[in-house]
């Protein structure tokens, strides 16, 4: 239940739980078993529940108290971008103690990478100059599409509603417009630029 009302905060750390696991598996696998070790792991949901209160029967239902919380809800995707690359996270050098970090990007923002204002390497470090390692991003795949309402779903004289998603890595390319598809993910508010 917890993880389907904070995902942001809960998924690293099943992600992390599923690294360990895949490392301890590796330890134990003797020389005729061959095991890779994955250093990032992408938790994927699918069917939720569909008593749950997570579950919206239309893409209207999902409203703005869904703000960072997991829904399912199905739809037709009526519009299907192209396979772009995103900047998921820089590296930054701190000018001060030396130390990198990495910063993420920032969904609601349009997935802009914030400036740092301060040392995020170590807690006693006071530097406020960096500089960007460009060797350093997390670059990955993405594709928006749009999904509208189903129209076997709507009252009569109702006007089908649509949302935007976006599909990272792997998710890239796995529908076309047409396709009904039930989305699970979280939901994320994207402010247009003024």
């Amino acid at each position: 239940k917890h993880l389907l009302s904070r995902p942001q905060a809960l998924r690293p750390v099943f992600a992390e739980a599923f690294c360990r696991a895949a490392q301890a598996r590796q330890g134990d696998a003797g020389d005729s078993e061959r095991v890779f070790q994955k250093h990032r792991v992408n938790l994927r949901f699918h069917n939720v529940p569909p008593e749950s209160e997570h579950v919206r029967a239309t893409v209207s239902a999902v409203t703005g108290a869904d703000h960072h919380k997991l829904v399912s809800v199905a739809g037709t995707v009526v519009r299907a971008g192209a396979r772009k690359v995103l900047e998921a996270a820089r590296r930054y050098h701190c000018a001060k103690c030396g130390q990198g970090f990495a910063v993420g990007r920032d969904t609601e923002q349009r997935d802009q990478i914030p400036r740092p204002t301060s040392c995020l390497a170590t807690a006693r470090c006071t530097g406020t100059t960096f500089e960007a390692d460009p060797a350093g991003s997390t670059r990955v795949d993405y594709q928006q599409m749009k999904i509208q309402d189903q129209v076997s779903q709507l009252e009569l004289g109702s006007v089908p509603r649509s949302m935007l998603v976006l599909l990272t890595e792997d998710l890239v390319e796995s529908c076309q417009a047409g396709d009904v598809v039930t989305v699970v993910g979280e939901v994320y508010r994207w402010w247009q630029p003024l």
